[in-house]
Formats: structure tokens, C-alpha cells, sequence
């Protein structure tokens, strides 16, 4: 029934909107026969104003068809008392059926748990109650620990001398006189410069002492890892005037031995 007063007076109400709603829905709809074989299911379609387009698979107006009025329907008849208890019985002895249902899942699941437990349980006492297989307790035979002779790793060998050869700087200053090997540890520059002094003091020749640059050079030399050599002119072909003191990077060979470098070379010549 509409409302009767306010704003809305005259208009209908929400309940009475959803019946029309659905009715309209039932009148719209199309419903499928039973057992309805292809050709009446296209024959359904075109009798409801549609027509079936198969290349583009959907369904397209054939005709226009006019829509039904739409008339309120009456409102349901309101249950009684009695249909109401009855509703309500039904319900609860459904919701009393779901619950038996659900208990006995409920104990049957149990009752397979309780049964593979006791499978299980019976097979452990089993595997429990066989005897284990008798051990041979008989001593094995001892096993030869023979240590294998030690492996001759001459490229290790060869490494490592390298390694302990740059470690040095070679003082190799006076004709006849054998090489004379300091770590580079126990030197700095001003070191360097007296034993060298102390050197060629022998050789009754004065030499001209690092300048600035060449004591900058000398204390990076004596960081990088590479061995120096420190040979006088006097111990090769250097004579008169053409004496000097060479300082220089060496190279290493495969016995260990120094091989003139070819950079960083330092020279200091004779006072006359």
C-alpha cells in the first residue's frame, strides 16, 4: 500500500517495488522447456523477438517485441500462527539432521584415525620383538697408514722463492766482492744512503747523494713488492768517468736469482 502521508505521499514502497521488480523478471524472462531439443531451443529464442547470429555467437534483436505492463502484484497472504510453528519445526529438524550428519563424519574419522594406529602400533611391537641380526665381532684386519711420499711441487718451490726474494734489497758494489742481501724491513731512505756510502768507501770514489725527487722515488720502491737491486759500475764495465751507482726494481727468475730492471732506475754519478 502507498504512503499515505509526508513527502512520499501517493508513491509506492520498497516491498511493493521489489514485487513489481520481480514480476517483471518473470514476465522477461525465457523460460526452457524440458527436454527441449536444438532446433525448439532456436525456435524459443525467435519466438521471444531474438535471433540467433552463429558467426559472432551472440544473440541479436529480430524483432521488436513490446514489453508487457507491469501491475503490482498483491502483496503475500501474511502465515498464520499455525504455518509459522510448523515453519519453525521444520527448521529446527533439519538443523538437527545437519548436526547428526556432521557427529557421525565426525566419528568415523576418528574411528579410521584409531584404526591406523593400532595398524601402526602392531607393526612397531612387531619390528620390536624380532631379534636383531648376530655381529660379527671379529677384528677387522689393520689398515696400512702408510704416509705417501711428499708431493715435489716445483712450481710451489719456484713461488715461493720468488716471493722470499723480493723481500730483499742486493747490494752488489766493489769489484770481486760477493752480494750483500738487507731485508727491505730493516731500511728507509736514509738507511739506504749510509750503507751505501759505507759501501763504496772501499772503492776510494765519492758518489752524489739522493736529491729530493730521487728520495721520493727510492721510499715508493722500497714499498712496492718487488725486490731492488743496488750495483756499482766498478763490479761491471763503468771506468773513470762513466762510474755511477744504479738503483733499481729487479725482476725474479725461476731459480730465485735477480734480473736487471728495466724501469725505475736511479742513478748516482760520481763526484770528480
Amino acid at each position: 500500500m502507498p504512503y499515505l502521508k509526508g513527502k512520499l505521499k501517493g508513491q509506492l514502497t520498497a516491498p511493493e517495488l521489489r514485487r513489481m521488480i520481480k514480476e517483471h523478471n518473470k514476465l522477461m524472462s525465457i523460460t526452457i522447456p524440458p527436454k527441449t531439443d536444438r532446433d525448439g531451443l532456436i525456435k524459443l529464442i525467435n519466438d521471444n523477438g531474438y535471433k540467433v547470429n552463429h558467426e559472432k555467437q551472440k544473440l541479436t534483436i529480430n524483432k521488436v517485441v513490446r514489453k508487457p505492463n507491469i501491475k503490482l502484484p498483491p502483496a503475500p497472504t501474511p502465515k498464520t500462527a499455525e504455518q509459522k510453528a510448523q515453519a519453525k519445526k521444520q527448521k529446527d529438524k533439519k538443523k538437527i539432521e545437519d548436526n547428526l550428519k556432521l557427529k557421525m563424519k565426525v566419528e568415523k574419522v576418528k574411528s579410521i584415525s584409531k584404526d591406523k594406529k593400532e595398524v601402526k602400533d602392531k607393526m612397531i611391537s612387531n619390528n620390536n620383538n624380532m631379534k636383531p641380526p648376530a655381529i660379527n665381532k671379529a677384528k677387522p684386519p689393520p689398515i696400512n697408514k702408510e704416509k705417501p711420499p711428499p708431493i715435489n711441487n716445483k712450481r710451489e718451490n719456484i713461488r715461493k722463492e720468488r716471493e722470499e726474494a723480493r723481500k730483499f734489497v742486493v747490494f752488489q758494489i766493489g769489484k770481486g766482492k760477493k752480494p750483500i742481501k738487507i731485508l727491505k724491513s730493516e731500511l728507509d731512505v736514509n738507511k739506504l744512503q749510509d750503507k751505501i756510502k759505507e759501501f763504496t768507501d772501499s772503492e776510494e770514489v765519492k758518489y752524489k747523494s739522493f736529491n729530493k725527487q730521487q728520495k721520493l722515488k727510492i721510499a715508493e720502491m722500497l714499498k712496492v713488492g718487488q725486490a731492488i737491486q743496488i750495483i756499482s759500475t766498478a763490479t761491471q764495465e763503468g771506468t773513470g768517468d762513466n762510474r755511477y751507482i744504479s738503483i733499481m726494481q729487479a725482476k725474479v727468475d725461476d731459480e730465485g736469482k735477480l734480473i736487471k730492471g728495466e724501469s725505475n732506475e736511479i742513478r748516482l754519478k760520481h763526484i770528480k
